[in-house]
């Protein structure tokens, strides 16, 4: 059980690091080394979680779309008019925009 915990927060380690350096770098310019730097693990701990860099750049935006959409149906489920729940995700949506630098 604590190796399963503990193989998870490293892959969301791996997310996050790549977060970061896709953001800065690119795709082309970031390499798997680059990730496994910043985390302090092996490249082949990277492959250890993901089949390759478009696999963990894939499941990034997918982690990232996950977490937003969340929040959004969050919005979208609540008691209220039409028009006041747009205006909540419109303005949810930027400050996501603005807050994350990622995003």
């Amino acid at each position: 059980m604590k190796q399963k915990r503990d193989a998870q927060e490293t892959k969301e380690k791996i997310i996050q690091a790549a977060r970061d350096i896709f953001a800065k770098k690119g795709y082309s310019g970031t390499s798997v080394d680059d990730i496994a730097r910043v985390v302090g693990i092996t490249k082949g701990g990277i492959y250890w979680h993901f089949d390759s860099k478009l696999d963990l750049f894939i499941q990034m935006l997918e982690s990232g779309y996950s977490e937003f959409m969340n929040l959004l149906n969050e919005i979208i489920a609540q008691d209220s008019a039409p028009l006041a729940k747009l205006r909540q995700l419109f303005t949810t949506t930027l400050m996501a925009i603005e807050e994350d630098k990622n995003f």
